[in-house]
Parts: structure tokens; C-alpha cells; sequence
């Protein structure tokens, strides 16, 4: 009998503890960027975990904006799936500790997929990192912004590494995390989906810092030898522009510090890929690739300016340098160097305002690194603008003026692109250069749009009709060197879709010899044009009025970047009025209370 009664007492005892509610809390740390202030946080979130009915609520902050709770929502439901449990089994209520009254955005939905996860296995996530990350309901992650200000926050967090959403190979959002993990010291951990953060967490998967991928991806042995076949052409000239642009870039890149030298040693590398490409004569490929390149060595040489105050003061040093450039009058021995320096000016003048407008608005340094990243365009083509201009100077000829009929073919090139989608900075630039009756430059302008502007017509086509696209436009580009030197780049590309790996890297390939044969037959019809229809022109010429606009322009940049100083010399002296009637009002009350106990 009394065998039995334990037995029962036993069964009782057991069903009891089954049947018991439970909670299960854990947390983790995840960064965070509060709103206008260029400021990261370190928020520290839990998830309370108990059996209901899938509820999903996040607590904390006076207001949660409705995309936080929506992201908790698809976190839960995708961690029950992983799990492959009910969501409805359980409820979850996420608290978010913050120095801010209102959380908003779906950043944390990484975070709280990795504590739903870590609640339903009933375990703790590690203590020494932070997350940062949105979700989809597949379980991807996704990009987030202000990922300087986070990085710093989690280092200044106590974080030992940050996991971050994957950025697409050689990516503006990859330069900024590799900005981040060298500036911080801590690694940034790049992860595509759940799967990939909880190895690190709980498989143990080591930590490796990230790489910036800078490496050339061209097969140099794969290229011939180019020869360019035209008329009114000067190599040694495009030379002189080759070696500017390398001479620029390699001064950018020389300029990168210590934190960042296998990036350094990277671009170093290219330039000598870069010289062996222009050995082979390919001219104006070498030095385009040299220039993209410079815009990675002159944000990475100013990684220590990232701030308002440094990114206003290189934005108007680029300014001044842009609007003390003066175009010499046009030859018909130079017309094209002298049409290719102010359509880089206008270039220039539209990404510097851009720019500046960016760092007006910025609420990230991500933001500052973006205005930084775009003045380092417009102080290249500033740079290639000054050469094309020397250049211009030292190749003589008759001074000429633009037909009438220029305008004509102008005014229709750019009524037909006016209709074209993604036209950019190539339309509005030959808008403002016909506006201000640059014509020529206009003509040359209208003829990007047509090759860049265009959203990919030729998306259908097969590898041979591309090919035989490309064969039709580059028989007819032959008319002045700069369509020579594109007609090398459209063989260049194709070259390297003929070593491709793959179909779908040979089509890239191929489409971007495609849009450089139809520039080159552009700016081909544009010589033609204009050569063949120079009126004479009596001056000898000091500068071209054509550039009155674009340097009025410019110095309405500057301005726009003294407005940046006036708002920050206001803000510090509202600051310092603040502290002085902190410091009053402390003293106020002090007084008393020293009296007081003197009594």
C-alpha cells in the first residue's frame, strides 16, 4: 500500500511540474542610430519567452513605431520555423532599453530572431558582441544604414565583434564596414542569412575580420594588343591625360594610412595591372580603371575626416580647386580635349552640389562618408579637366566658333534622351551646357545619355547579335581619338567575355562593350559635327564664356559649404549659452545648501 501511494504521489508531483507555466529570458545587445544626432547606441534587448498563443509585443521606449513591431513579429515567426515549432505556442515580449524615447525601423529584426531562437533552446546568446540587421520572412538579412555610428557604439559597448547583413561585393555599404572594423578594431562579421549568425554564435564558427575585395578582376593575358584606327588623332597627348590620371590616383593611394594597408597594397597592385593593360594600348581603359580606383584611395585617405566639420572643409577646398579652372578657347586642332575638360566640369559642379546637399541632410556619418566618397568624382574630373585644358593649350590650331547647325543637332539629341530613364548626371549636365550655350559640350553630353542613359535595350539580344551590334557601331567610330580610345574599351570588354568563366559573366561582358562601341560611335558623329562645321573666330581668346555657368555654379557651392559653418558656429554658441545657464542654475541652488549646513 504504501508503495502505491508514493507511485501516486510521484505521478501527482509530475504532472504538476509539466503542467507549470515556465519563461525563459535572454538578451542581447544591438546598435542603433539616434535620429539627427550622427550618434550611435547600444541597446540592450530581452526576450521574455513564455507558453500562449503567439503574441508579439515590444516594450520599453514611450513610442515603438509600428515597422519595430512588425519586424518582432516576422523574427518570431521565422525563429519558430527554424526551430521547426508553432509560433502560436508561445508569446513573446521583447523589452528594448534605450536612451531614446522612440525606437523606430526594422534594424533589430536580426536581433530578435536570434533571441527567439536562443529562448526556444533555452539558452544565452554570448555577452561580447552586437547585432544589427533586418529580416525577411525567409530568414535573410537584410542592408541597414549608419553602420559607422553603430561599429563605434558597439566598441565603445564593450563588443568584441558585430554582425552585420552581407554588402554585395565591392559595394559602397563593404567600404563603409571595412571603414568601420579599421577604425574601431573590433571585426565586422558579414552574414547573409540566420543560418550564417548562428554559427558563429552557437557552432563555434571562428572569427575572421572582413576584407575589402579591391582586387582587378580583368584577365590581362587574355586582351591583344590594340592599335586605335583614326583620324585627327594625337596619342602622345592622350598619353599626357593617361599619365595625369595615374599620377593622381597613385598619389590618393600613397595617401592611405596604416589601419588600412592591405587595401593600400590592393590598389597598389591594380595601378601595375592597370599599366600592363595600357602597355597593350588600351589607353583610355587604364586610365578609367585608374580613376575608379582613386575614388577608393581618396575616402580612405580621409578616413580621419569623416566628421560635419572635415568633410565641409574638403568639400570647399575641392570647390575652390573646380572654380579656379579656366578653359582655353576651342582650335580645331584641340576641340576635343577642350569639350572633354568642361564636360567634366559640369560633371564636377552637379556631383559637388549633390554632395553638399547630402552633408546639409546628413543623420549618419554614413551619410558624411557618402558626401565624401561623391567630391572624390567631382575632384577627379576636376583634376582630368585641368589636363584635358593644358593639353588644349599646347596643341595650337585655329581658333574656331560652333555652327548654328550644332545647336540644331544638339537641341534634337536632347529632346529624343529628355524621355530616357536613368539619364543622371549625363542629362542634366548636357541640359546646363545648352542652357548656358555650350553646344558643343551639349553634343557630347546628349551622346552619354544616349549610350549610359538607355535601361539596358539590349537585355534581349543574344551573344552574337551583340557582337555584331558592337562590330556595326565601332566601324563608325573613327573620328577623333577619344572614340578611338573607347573603341579600344568595347574590345576590351569583349576580350574578356570571350575568357569569361560563365554565360552570365561573358553577357556582363558584353553588355558593357556594347554601351562603349555606342559611345564611341556617338561621340564619333559628334566630331564629325563639329569639325565639319567650325566657323572662323577672330579672338585670341583668354577664356570661354561657355564657363561662366558652370564656375558660378561652383561658387554657389561654396557658399552652400559656408552655410554648413554658419549652422555649426550657431549650434556651438546655443551649446555654450546652454552649459553657462546649467552651470548658473547649479550654483543657484548650491548656494543654500552650503548655507544650510553651515548652520
Amino acid at each position: 500500500m504504501e508503495h502505491a501511494t508514493c507511485i501516486s504521489l510521484a505521478i501527482f508531483v509530475l504532472c504538476f511540474l509539466t503542467s507549470a507555466p515556465w519563461a525563459y529570458t535572454t538578451q542581447v545587445h544591438a546598435a542603433a542610430v539616434l535620429e539627427n544626432a550622427n550618434q550611435g547606441i547600444l541597446t540592450l534587448i530581452s526576450l521574455n519567452l513564455t507558453p500562449g498563443n503567439g503574441t508579439v509585443k515590444v516594450d520599453g521606449p514611450a513610442e515603438v513605431d509600428s515597422s519595430t513591431v512588425l519586424s518582432a513579429k516576422e523574427a518570431a515567426s521565422y525563429a519558430a520555423s527554424y526551430e521547426g515549432t508553432n509560433a502560436l505556442a508561445y508569446n513573446f515580449t521583447y523589452f528594448i532599453s534605450s536612451d531614446s524615447n522612440k525606437v523606430s525601423g526594422p534594424s533589430a529584426g536580426l536581433a530578435f530572431t536570434l533571441l527567439a531562437i536562443a529562448g526556444m533552446q533555452q539558452r544565452q546568446l554570448p555577452d561580447d558582441f552586437s547585432v544589427t540587421g533586418t529580416i525577411t520572412p525567409d530568414g535573410s538579412v537584410g542592408l541597414i544604414g549608419g553602420v559607422l555610428d553603430k561599429v563605434e557604439a558597439a566598441k565603445a559597448g564593450g563588443s568584441r565583434y558585430m554582425i552585420v547583413p552581407a554588402a554585395p561585393s565591392s559595394s559602397f555599404e563593404g567600404l563603409l564596414y571595412y571603414l568601420s572594423q579599421q577604425t574601431s578594431g573590433i571585426p565586422v562579421i558579414e552574414v547573409s542569412n540566420v543560418s550564417q549568425a548562428a554559427q558563429y554564435l552557437f557552432g563555434g564558427k571562428t572569427l575572421t575580420p572582413m576584407r575589402l575585395n579591391l582586387s582587378q578582376p580583368y584577365d590581362v593575358n587574355a586582351i591583344p594588343s590594340f592599335i586605335p584606327v583614326c583620324t585627327d588623332c594625337n596619342v602622345d597627348a592622350f598619353n599626357s591625360l593617361v599619365n595625369a590620371t595615374f599620377d593622381f590616383a597613385g598619389g590618393a593611394i600613397n595617401g592611405i594610412g596604416g589601419n588600412f594597408a592591405d587595401a593600400k597594397r590592393e590598389l597598389s597592385s591594380n595601378l601595375g595591372a592597370y599599366e600592363r593593360i595600357r602597355t597593350k594600348g588600351y589607353l583610355y581603359t587604364a586610365a578609367d580603371f585608374a580613376f575608379l580606383d582613386y575614388s577608393y584611395g581618396y575616402i580612405l585617405s580621409h578616413a580621419g575626416g569623416i566628421n560635419s566639420t572635415a568633410a565641409a572643409a574638403t568639400l570647399d577646398n575641392v570647390s575652390a580647386y573646380c572654380s579656379s579652372l579656366a578653359s582655353p578657347n576651342m582650335t580645331d586642332a584641340n576641340y576635343e580635349y577642350v569639350v572633354g575638360g568642361r564636360l567634366r566640369l559640369l560633371w564636377a559642379g552637379i556631383t559637388l552640389n549633390s554632395s553638399v546637399n547630402a552633408l546639409i541632410s546628413a543623420q549618419t556619418t554614413d551619410d558624411v562618408a557618402q558626401s565624401l566618397y561623391s567630391a572624390s568624382a567631382a575632384a577627379g574630373w576636376c583634376q582630368a579637366a585641368n589636363e584635358q585644358f593644358a593639353i588644349a593649350s599646347q596643341l595650337g590650331g585655329n581658333y574656331v566658333g560652333v555652327s548654328p547647325s550644332v545647336k540644331t543637332e544638339a537641341a534634337r539629341l536632347i529632346g529624343n534622351e529628355s524621355a530616357l530613364a536613368g539619364g543622371g548626371i549625363y542629362a542634366q549636365s548636357a541640359s546646363e551646357a545648352y542652357s548656358s550655350g555650350d553646344y558643343a559640350t551639349a553634343l557630347y553630353a546628349a551622346e552619354y545619355v544616349n549610350a549610359f542613359g538607355r535601361s539596358v535595350p539590349f537585355a534581349n539580344l543574344s551573344a552574337g547579335e551583340l557582337t555584331a551590334s558592337i562590330n556595326a557601331n565601332l566601324a563608325n567610330s573613327t573620328k577623333g581619338i577619344w572614340p578611338a580610345e573607347f573603341t579600344g574599351q568595347s574590345r576590351f570588354y569583349a576580350s574578356q567575355a570571350l575568357a569569361a568563366s560563365n554565360k552570365t559573366a561573358a553577357l556582363a561582358y558584353l553588355y558593357q562593350a556594347y554601351t562603349t562601341s555606342t559611345l564611341a560611335r556617338g561621340i564619333s558623329s559628334a566630331n564629325a559635327q563639329l569639325s565639319g562645321t567650325f566657323t572662323a573666330y577672330n579672338s585670341t581668346g583668354t577664356s570661354a564664356q561657355q564657363l561662366a555657368d558652370i564656375r558660378q555654379n561652383i561658387s554657389g557651392i561654396q557658399q552652400s559649404i559656408s552655410q554648413i559653418y554658419a549652422v555649426m558656429l550657431i549650434g556651438l554658441v546655443l551649446l555654450f549659452v546652454a552649459f553657462v545657464a546649467i552651470i548658473a542654475l547649479v550654483l543657484r541652488h548650491e548656494g543654500p545648501r552650503k548655507a544650510k549646513r553651515g548652520r
